[in-house]
C-alpha cells in the first residue's frame, strides 16, 4: 500500500514539495527583491494618506483597492489594485517608485499556482482535486512509512543504518540508505505539513476546527478553495477623488488611521481599504508582524470606523477570534513553518527539500524493483518455454 500509494501520487507530491520549499521564503523574498528601498530625507515627515492615495490613483487612472503605509522607514507604501497589480510609493514625497525584479512576483505566482493547482488557476476544480489527493495520499505515505522504517530488531547497527548517510553506496543500496534516512530525520515536520495540508484542501476537514471546539465559522471566512476577486477598478470621474476622499462631515484617513494606530500601538504595517463615497464606514487592519516576524502576521487587528466620528464601529483581532479560528491560525502556522517565525520556516523547507529526496529515492526503488519483477518473470517464462518438449514427452507418456 506505501508503495503504490507512493507510486500514484509521487510526481505530484514532489511538486508540491518543490513549490513548497520554494515559497518558504516567500515574503522574505518578495520584500527583499521587489521593494525599493526608500531613504528618508533630514527631517521628512511622512506624507499624508491622501496624497498617497492620489498619487496612487493617478498613476493607474483608477481608485486603488487597497494602501498599505509600513512603520520601517526605509520601506516604502504600497497601493493595490488588484491580483498582482500593485504600485510603490515615496511615504516622504508619495512619487511612485519602480518595482525592483518584477519577475519575482511571476515566479511566485507561478509557484502558488503549481502548488495549489498543478499550474492552473488557484481556484480550479480540477487542479485542486488532484494536488488535494496527493497531499491526502502523502499523510498515509508518511504514517504508514514511519511503521516501514521501524527496525525489527533494535540494536546500535539497525539505527545508524537508518538514521545516518552511508558513504560509498550506489545504485539500489544508495537509494535505500537515503529514503530511510531523510525519513527519519523529516518525519515529524513531514507529518505536520501534510497534515495540516488535509484541513485546508477540504471543507469537511476545516469544518472539525469549529466542531471540535464548539464553536461556529465565521462570517464571511473563506474556505478551502476559494479565491477571492478583486472588484473592478474604479475608474476617477472629474472631482471624484476629492468626494471619495472627503465627503460632507467626513474625517481624513489620517485621522482615522491614528485611531487604527492607537488601538494597536505595536503595529508594523497598516492597510486601508478605500471605501465607496457613500460608504458611512472605513476598514483598517493593522498587523504587528513584518518580514522578519511572520509569527505575529496572525495577531493583526481587523476595524471597522465610522467616518463622521471616528468611533471604532467593529473590532476583531486574535484575543476575540473563538477556539475554533485560533485552532485554525495554529495550523495554519504550522503548514507553512511561520509557527515559529523564520527557524520555523527553514524547518519547513528543509523538509519539503527532503520530500523531494523522498519522491525521488522512493520512485527510483519501486522502478527497480518492477524491473527486477519484469526481468524475473522474463526469465521463468524462458525456462517454461524450454522445457515445454519434455514436459509434453512425459504427458504422453503417462
Amino acid at each position: 500500500m506505501h508503495l503504490c500509494a507512493g507510486f500514484t501520487a509521487g510526481v505530484v507530491i514532489f511538486l508540491l514539495a518543490l513549490t513548497g520549499a520554494v515559497r518558504a521564503f516567500e515574503q522574505q523574498t518578495r520584500v527583499l527583491l521587489t521593494s525599493p528601498s526608500v531613504v528618508q530625507p533630514a527631517g521628512a515627515v511622512p506624507a499624508s494618506v491622501e496624497a498617497l492615495v492620489a498619487a496612487a490613483a493617478k498613476s493607474r487612472n483608477a481608485v486603488p483597492e487597497r494602501i498599505e503605509i509600513n512603520r520601517d522607514a526605509n520601506r516604502p507604501a504600497q497601493a493595490s489594485f488588484g491580483l498582482g497589480d500593485s504600485v510603490y510609493l515615496n511615504p516622504y514625497t508619495a512619487e511612485a517608485i519602480a518595482s525592483r525584479n518584477s519577475w519575482v512576483n511571476t515566479f511566485f505566482e507561478i509557484a502558488g499556482n503549481v502548488h495549489h493547482a498543478l499550474g492552473m488557476q488557484r481556484d480550479d476544480p480540477v487542479g485542486r482535486a488532484i494536488t488535494d489527493c496527493a497531499n491526502f495520499l502523502f499523510v498515509f505515505i508518511v504514517v504508514s512509512g514511519a511503521y516501514l522504517w521501524l527496525p525489527r530488531v533494535w540494536n546500535a547497527a539497525n539505527l545508524r543504518m537508518r538514521t545516518l548517510f552511508k558513504p560509498g553506496l550506489k545504485g539500489r543500496n544508495m537509494e535505500w540508505n537515503w529514503h530511510h534516512v531523510i525519513g527519519v530525520w523529516c518525519l515529524v515536520p513531514l507529518f505536520l505539513i501534510s497534515f495540516t495540508g488535509v484541513f485546508f484542501s477540504y471543507m469537511w476537514a476545516n469544518n472539525l476546527f469549529y466542531k471540535v471546539t464548539g464553536t461556529e465559522r465565521p462570517e464571511g471566512e473563506m474556505g478551502p478553495g476559494a479565491r477571492m476577486m478583486p472588484p473592478p477598478p474604479r475608474t476617477i470621474a472629474a472631482g471624484g477623488m476629492a468626494e471619495l476622499l472627503h465627503p460632507a462631515g467626513a474625517k481624513r484617513l489620517d485621522e482615522l488611521v491614528a485611531v487604527a494606530e492607537r488601538q494597536m500601538p505595536e503595529w508594523q504595517s497598516i492597510n486601508i481599504d478605500m471605501p465607496q463615497a457613500e460608504e458611512k464606514t472605513v476598514r483598517i487592519s493593522a498587523n504587528p508582524g513584518n518580514y522578519l516576524h511572520p509569527e505575529l502576521n496572525k495577531y493583526n487587528m481587523r476595524m471597522e470606523l465610522d467616518r463622521q466620528s471616528g468611533a471604532v464601529v467593529k473590532a476583531e483581532g486574535y484575543t476575540e477570534a473563538n477556539a475554533g479560528t485560533k485552532l485554525r491560525l495554529f495550523a495554519r502556522g504550522l503548514h507553512t513553518g511561520q509557527q515559529f517565525g523564520l527557524f520555523g520556516q527553514g524547518i519547513a523547507a528543509l523538509a519539503a527539500i527532503g520530500g523531494m529526496f523522498l519522491c525521488w529515492t522512493g520512485l527510483a526503488l519501486t522502478v527497480r524493483r518492477m524491473l527486477n519483477a519484469a526481468k524475473k518473470r522474463e526469465k521463468a517464462r524462458a525456462r517454461a518455454q524450454a522445457g515445454e518438449p519434455r514436459e509434453a514427452f512425459e504427458t504422453a507418456g503417462a
